[in-house]
């Protein structure tokens, strides 16, 4: 392995841990649909304040979820669920992506008056339903940085 080489992969190692530590994921609410829900969405790296905040305010609908600290790690999550309670001037549907913590099993522990029609987490990156996703950074790096490597070679 040439210097080069070597100081790519340094570089490429240093900068997937750094990805990791900071997750980007996408956030977004609706009460309409997965795609109402991405027409406001928006990229946000994930932080310890705001997953315990959204923890914080979610635990009345799901009380396993808990608080965190950074070296719990980051997950992607998309969730559909659907009140069993709601009126009829309010949608019983609602939508939601954003960050939480790796240590959750988000899908689980949430209140028998909701219905879960879908749930995912990853820590990979956003969770798609319906077509709607999107490459995430730490790929598209991986796939530049082995590319640029395999040139070299």
């Amino acid at each position: 392995m040439t210097v080069s080489a070597q100081s790519l992969l340094l570089l490429f190692v240093v900068y997937s841990v750094n990805i990791v530590c900071a997750l980007d994921c996408t956030t977004c609410q609706s009460e309409a649909s997965w795609e109402d829900c991405q027409q406001t969405a928006s990229v946000t790296s994930c932080t310890t304040d705001e997953v315990n905040d959204f923890h914080g305010v979610a635990s009345i609908g799901n009380p396993t979820l808990s608080q965190g600290s950074p070296e719990d790690g980051f997950q992607c999550f998309a969730l559909h669920v659907r009140s069993k309670d709601s009126g009829p001037a309010t949608s019983p549907d609602r939508f939601s992506k954003g960050c939480t913590f790796a240590k959750t099993d988000f899908c689980q522990g949430w209140s028998s008056t909701l219905e879960v029609v879908q749930c995912g987490a990853d820590e990979g990156g956003d969770v798609s339903f319906g077509g709607v996703g999107r490459l995430g950074a730490m790929g598209l790096v991986g796939m530049i940085t082995v590319g640029l490597f395999l040139r070299m070679i």
